[in-house]
């Protein structure tokens, strides 16, 4: 049996786009609740987007047990879209799950491969793995590669003005990229169609293109300068 209820845990560059699918997955019957947290000071207007589609927004603190164990009653599986800034918030969270009978976890990976990390972002990201099979909380893992519709923008290295863009390395290696629509259709699909035995302690890797650095950027910022 496939799961039915869903939370997603933030509403930004990733979460909005994969609550809005599984908002879609509850309109045609294959998830009965979908609920967005965000916490009790945000502003984010895409909250109200899809409160409107059907989700249903609940406002947490996430340093208090007691407001997290209320928002995930019932919850079958909890979807968490943080950046990196605020993964230590993951904690709270998946504590806050495995003590309310979440059935899933799926932590914030949503980028490169994280298996063979030792250092930096993606390092944080395989040690809260370790956390959840400590807690004995099931996950599982979706691996896309940087957002081709949202990773060229000038804090990573673009540069419009001057119809610049830098590239790490020499540029050659290749790269998956793949859109946040894609993505969040993908894990859509499978979380909502897949038994849960197919599901639980699962990798899943989905790759909308595969091309170098060098040649992706210089596509983007051509398409970027046309516009």
């Amino acid at each position: 049996m496939a799961f039915k209820t869903f939370a997603v845990a933030g509403a930004g560059h990733i979460g909005a786009f994969i609550a809005e699918e599984l908002v879609k997955q509850k309109a045609v019957g294959k998830a009965n609740e979908v609920i967005v947290l965000t916490r009790l000071t945000s502003t984010n207007p895409a909250t109200k987007k899809l409160a409107a589609e059907g989700a249903k927004v609940v406002a947490v603190d996430y340093t208090s047990k007691a407001s997290l164990l209320s928002a995930l009653a019932g919850i079958e599986v909890v979807i968490c879209t943080f950046d990196p800034s605020n993964l230590a918030v993951q904690d709270a969270l998946a504590e806050a799950a495995k003590e309310a009978g979440v059935q899933l976890f799926v932590p914030s990976e949503f980028g490169n491969p994280t298996e063979d990390a030792n250092e930096g972002p993606l390092a944080a990201k395989k040690n809260f793995q370790g956390k959840l099979r400590a807690l004995g909380l099931p996950y599982a893992l979706f691996f896309t590669g940087p957002f081709s519709d949202y990773c060229f923008i000038p804090f990573l290295g673009l540069d419009l003005v001057n119809g610049k863009v830098s590239v790490g390395g020499g540029g050659n290696a290749l790269i998956s990229w793949t859109s946040r629509r894609d993505i969040a259709r993908y894990v859509a699909h499978v979380l909502t169609t897949l038994p849960n035995e197919k599901i639980l302690g699962r990798t899943f890797r989905i790759e909308g293109e595969r091309t170098v650095s060098r040649s992706t950027s210089s596509k983007r910022i051509d398409s970027l300068s046309v516009a």
